[in-house]
């Protein structure tokens, strides 16, 4: 149903103010392409938030039906990378990509590992007001182990299973500021344990956060299906 009813109407309404912006003429009253591109980029939000909602819903469900395949983290990283470089950050935020080559295949979804570390780096950029943010990755025997370290604002010890519940959002003037839903983090976790990894966080209060994860090496897994 929320696919169906506000899904569909929602792109729609972002297509439209693509169009009109693309269409404008000199001769239109002055800000006509300001306010549709005002009517995208909340329409975009908007359209994130809902398939947040409706890909959590599948998890719960049981229904999060995943590709695992042989992937090349780094490639994938430097595209989510490339697309995060448009995200909305304060002047002087440094995003970095500190990807050592050769690093080892995973096996993985693509387009959720796409997702992953998308919105691992969106909540990064969003309590992030100075400093940099930086993408890095090292493999042991069995698991790639990626690493995303910010030097926002940081949480308290206490306050990261909160960050990690969902839709809370943590009791903080910042948080409230930039919003959200409150699903991406946990979103995050849950699909990095469908894929067969694990994510969690460190963090000081005022002093930045560091979120890892893990993923299967395609080689390793060959190798133990092999032992099977």
């Amino acid at each position: 149903n929320m696919s169906h009813e506000l899904r569909t109407p929602l792109n729609s309404i972002i297509n439209l103010a693509y169009l009109i912006q693309e269409g404008v003429e000199e001769t239109a009253p002055p800000g006509i392409r300001d306010e549709a591109s005002r009517i995208e980029v909340a329409g975009r939000h908007l359209l994130g938030l809902i398939n947040d909602v409706l890909d959590m819903a599948k998890v719960e469900a049981g229904r999060m039906d995943l590709r695992l395949e042989e992937s090349d983290f780094r490639a994938i990283a430097r595209t989510v990378l490339s697309a995060a470089s448009g995200l909305e950050r304060s002047p002087g935020v440094e995003i970095r990509d500190e990807l050592p080559e050769g690093l080892p295949p995973v096996l993985a979804d693509r387009t959720r590992l796409r997702q992953v570390l998308f919105n691992l780096l969106a909540n990064a950029v969003k309590f992030t007001e100075r400093g940099h943010i930086s993408l890095r990755a090292s493999a042991s025997e069995r698991e790639l182990i990626a690493e995303l370290e910010d030097t926002g604002i940081g949480m308290d010890q206490a306050d990261l299973p909160k960050a990690f519940a969902e839709f809370v959002q943590l009791d903080d003037d910042m948080d409230r500021r930039v919003g959200g839903s409150g699903l991406g983090l946990p979103l995050s976790r849950h699909l990095v344990e469908l894929q067969g990894g694990r994510l969690w966080a460190e963090s000081r209060k005022g002093e930045g956060s560091i979120f890892r994860f893990t993923l299967a090496r395609a080689d390793a897994a060959a190798r133990a299906a092999a032992r099977a």
